[in-house]
């Protein structure tokens, strides 16, 4: 009787070519890149670590935005260092677009009108170096600057002498304050809050320090 199969008495020829390699053990890698040193990254609740929303990475600026940023890594309002403790407790950036908008359009009718046109034009174009676009006080100073980033004043709290009002028609035109030689500081937009910010600064000094900070722009916008 043959074996089951066809095979030769003896069993199964052997078999030729490379023997089977044991089984390879691998221990589990944890997922994610932790383990490559990188970051973990993802929200709360998925084993990751959540990110908070300060100030984005230098890679993350604009690149006129980077440029504007001190290489010392200071905080920096409107293009300018803030000092060490030195917090914003008020800020306003004034809208000029529409002022700027408005000069074109009614330059270019006007060019033939005795120059007003032109006038008009370069008014539209000077803007940035002419007008006010960020008005600030801090715990320590109160600032004021341009649109190009320059700064049209900056007096500390403790060099104040006085405050000023001016009024025009029964209404509040411009306030700020004055130094001991009688050179005046002075707002000329969102007047109700300035005075209310700079009344309080003077009459409760500690005040300053225990304002929370305000949103500020870090760079010239």
């Amino acid at each position: 009787m043959q074996p089951p199969h066809g095979y030769p008495p003896g069993g199964p020829p052997p078999q030729y070519g490379h023997a089977p390699h044991p089984q390879q053990a691998y221990a589990p890698q944890p997922q994610g890149y932790a383990h490559q040193g990188y970051p973990q990254y993802g929200y709360p609740g998925q084993g990751y670590p959540a990110q908070g929303h300060g100030q984005p990475p230098p890679q993350a600026l604009a690149p006129h935005a980077a440029a504007m940023v001190p290489q010392s890594g200071a905080r920096t309002v409107w293009g300018h260092p803030l000092e060490p403790g030195e917090k914003v407790v008020y800020y306003k950036r004034l809208p000029r677009t529409g002022a700027r908008i408005f000069m074109f359009l009614m330059g270019f009718p006007t060019i033939l009108m005795f120059g007003l046109g032109f006038y008009l034009i370069y008014l539209a174009i000077a803007d940035r170096k002419n007008a006010t676009y960020a008005q600030v006080i801090t715990n320590k100073r109160l600032m004021a600057y341009n649109g190009a980033g320059k700064v049209e004043f900056s007096i500390r709290w403790e060099e104040i002498a006085g405050m000023n009002k001016v009024l025009r028609n029964g209404a509040t035109t411009a306030f700020g304050v004055r130094n001991r030689n009688g050179q005046k500081f002075m707002y000329t937009s969102d007047l109700m809050f300035v005075e209310r910010v700079i009344e309080q600064g003077l009459d409760n000094p500690k005040s300053r320090d225990q304002s929370g900070e305000v949103y500020f722009d870090a760079v010239v916008v």
